[in-house]
């Protein structure tokens, strides 16, 4: 009996630091995104495009990727974990709720949530997919797209 009471304490001890890790996680997250974010209102642009004319043939798409890489990394970061955070911690039955077809107001809804999530093009698509792997209509869906 004794050991039981005892390994129920330390299962739920490494579960609230599992925990309270995944939130801190997540905080910083938001926290860099939005300094990101920030920043680009106050920076100047560049003046300039990167010049690719000085690498092999071979090697300009792996520098494009890279480079892309070093300006879109947060944003993508952010919408893999809100896409998962969409997948894992919003029910079901509330996507299915609020987020069904036929529903002017469904179609609001993913309206309005849209500027709210959506960072760049490309870290719409894990977003997208949390919806859709939750259960909302792919109308809906699309007018989040």
């Amino acid at each position: 009996m004794n050991s039981s009471k005892s390994d129920t304490k330390i299962t739920n001890f490494y579960e609230r630091i599992r925990t309270f890790f995944l939130i801190g996680l997540i905080l910083a997250i938001l926290i860099i995104f939005i300094g990101n974010r920030v920043s680009l209102f106050i920076a100047t642009p560049p003046s300039h495009g990167v010049d690719y004319s000085q690498y092999p043939w071979y090697l300009i798409p792996f520098y494009y990727i890279v480079d892309y890489l070093k300006a879109a990394w947060i944003s993508l970061l952010f919408a893999f974990i809100l896409g998962g955070i969409i997948r894992e911690f919003v029910p079901q039955e509330w996507i299915k709720k609020y987020l069904r077809k036929n529903r002017f107001s469904s179609y609001v809804l993913a309206a309005l949530m849209a500027p709210i999530f959506i960072t760049c093009s490309c870290s719409v698509v894990p977003i997208y997919v949390g919806f859709l792997v939750a259960g909302a209509s792919l109308g809906v869906v699309m007018t989040f797209f």
